[in-house]
């Protein structure tokens, strides 16, 4: 799992893909299992039109905010 660290834009990058979903009509698509461990973890795994990316974070919305940052990397959603 990636080291949790303060990133202030790690919420625009799920608003971000939002917007890019409701330009093409295609709404983002979140699942979330919790992982075993000694500390709370999740993941979460976001299908967005035929394409599916991870994130995992200590709570479920940080495990969301990862995996839409994937998708707008790997998609070249800008988040600026």
């Amino acid at each position: 799992m990636e080291a949790e660290h303060a990133d202030p834009d790690l919420p625009r990058y799920t608003a971000k893909l939002k917007e890019a979903g409701d330009k093409v009509g295609f709404v983002p698509r979140y699942r979330f299992e919790e992982m075993s461990g000694d500390s709370p973890a999740f993941r979460s795994v976001l299908a967005f039109r035929d394409r599916v990316f991870e994130g995992t974070g200590s709570s479920m919305k940080r495990a969301k905010h990862e995996a839409s940052k994937k998708a707008c990397r790997s998609l070249g959603v800008k988040i600026r």
